[in-house]
């Protein structure tokens, strides 16, 4: 990590210094936001036994500021929330997310990115198994850059290293490091879409062990650490004048030094697609088969996560709008402790649903109303519950 932040302050000294970041223009801009919510939940921890409601509040806040520098930038974000339980105190917790980048340019053909980031959120109630409150910590350094060889193509490269650290002292055995690298090339055409091929090398280590026991035996520490290789083929491709393509398929090669059982190689992607129906309706859809995500901090190492997403808009009136979202998704846990045994692996099915309106009842403040169902059936023990919300909140921008 000190060797990385070296590499950015180093950078940035240099860049000064041979004159590539000028005096501030007037581009300068700032953005600044702030809202308050309240949310009644029927089902806080996701249980099927252990149900109990509360109401929440929720304060948030966030400010974006980038300054443009001859051909740099320099831009820097916060977005923080407290969240406060009005019965289930000791789930409060506050969280944030900050962000300081340099958009580094040599010539409009060559230029790159550089940036440092900390976000600090809980882990979801419903990937735990025990009824206590988990805050994951990660922090990240990363860099990339480009050079635009022809027109329409270039090549890139990048790497970065992150880690990611837990409150709750019986889910330390799931810190891990990651670093990987990247290399690839994008093309580029006049319409503004792009394909990109791209390869990445990444390497995870776990510096705590997870403490296993096998029948009749001792207890045994497990290495969760793992190699990965991916290749993936992605766009951003405008079909036509109301219709967009985004995402990416490729596929993963994920090797563990310890325990063989839990490798992993297979296809993986997401696509999605925005269409405008009318003036005033469109529709959002993406489907994905992932390996890892949220669950990844929570129940084991990893999950082959599968689902699809539907989320229709319509724009009432210029200051009226209404949404709806429907998601499915189906999580087997292939990497958790159960292959060390020879067990199947837990496999959860989760459905969501949501509608909501907003209403800007005056410039730049938006008042919204929103409800929300989720279910879940599931193989683990307490694994299914039924939860339904109900929230309201107040936005402010400037």
């Amino acid at each position: 990590m000190k060797k990385i932040q070296c590499v950015l302050i180093c950078g940035a000294f240099s860049a000064v210094s041979s004159g590539l970041i000028a005096a501030p223009d007037e581009g300068d801009r700032f953005l600044a936001y702030g809202q308050i919510g309240l949310t009644h939940d029927s089902n806080v921890l996701r249980s099927a036994t252990d149900v109990r409601a509360d109401r929440i509040r929720v304060l948030a806040g966030g400010i974006k500021a980038w300054m443009p520098f001859s051909l740099q930038r320099i831009d820097a974000q916060l977005d923080a929330q407290d969240v406060d339980y009005q019965d289930l105190s000791s789930f409060n917790y506050r969280s944030h997310r900050a962000e300081v980048g340099w958009d580094w340019r040599l010539t409009s053909n060559a230029g790159g990115r550089l940036a440092w980031s900390n976000n600090r959120r809980p882990v979801e109630l419903k990937y735990l198994t025990e009824a206590q409150r988990d805050v994951t910590n990660v922090n990240r350094v990363s860099g990339n850059g480009f050079y635009r060889f022809m027109p329409e193509w270039q090549i890139e490269a990048g790497a970065d290293r992150s880690r990611t650290d837990h409150t709750l002292d019986s889910r330390r055995f799931l810190d891990y490091e990651v670093d990987s690298y990247s290399t690839g090339f994008r093309y580029l055409p006049a319409t503004g879409s792009s394909v990109a091929l791209t390869w990445r090398h990444l390497r995870a280590t776990y510096p705590n062990q997870q403490a296993w026991l096998p029948p009749g035996g001792i207890i045994l520490g497990i290495d969760n650490g793992y190699r990965q290789n991916e290749l993936n083929l992605s766009t951003e491709w405008q079909i036509t004048a109301l219709t967009s393509l985004h995402g990416n398929v490729g596929h993963v090669s994920r090797s563990h030094q310890q325990v063989s059982a839990r490798d992993y190689s297979g296809y993986v992607g997401r696509l999605g697609v925005k269409y405008q129906l009318t003036g005033k309706v469109g529709l959002q859809s993406s489907m994905w088969r992932e390996i890892g995500g949220d669950e990844q901090s929570a129940i084991s190492s990893y999950a082959i996560r599968k689902g699809i997403r539907f989320e229709p808009s319509w724009s009432i009136s210029p200051k009226l709008q209404a949404r709806l979202s429907w998601q499915y998704e189906r999580l087997s846990y292939v990497g958790g402790a159960g292959d060390l045994l020879g067990i199947e692996p837990r496999i959860d099915k989760e459905n969501q649903l949501s509608i909501g309106v907003d209403y800007e009842w005056i410039r730049n403040s938006t008042l919204s109303l929103s409800f929300g169902r989720e279910h879940r059936d599931s193989t683990g023990v307490n694994g299914s519950y039924d939860a339904r919300t109900a929230g309201l909140s107040v936005k402010a921008s400037y």
